[in-house]
């Protein structure tokens, strides 16, 4: 199995300090928040890769193991 990484930048303006995603996002859409994607990069992650990069966002490196 290919594992592929994507970062996605946004860029917001706003006047009171936001939270979590989910929060970002739902200012944005209903909010006192505007903002937009402002980068997006995509690369295939090399396999030796993949467990270092699902540590790095909290997994315990298992994910993609079915």
């Amino acid at each position: 199995m290919k594992v592929h990484k994507t970062v996605v930048t946004i860029t917001v303006l706003h006047t009171e300090p936001l939270g979590d995603l989910v929060d970002v996002l739902g200012e944005m859409e209903y909010g006192n928040a505007i903002g937009g994607e402002t980068e997006r990069v995509h690369v295939d992650l090399p396999a030796e890769s993949v467990r270092e990069e699902l540590l790095a966002l909290g997994n315990d490196g298992e994910f993609f193991n079915d």
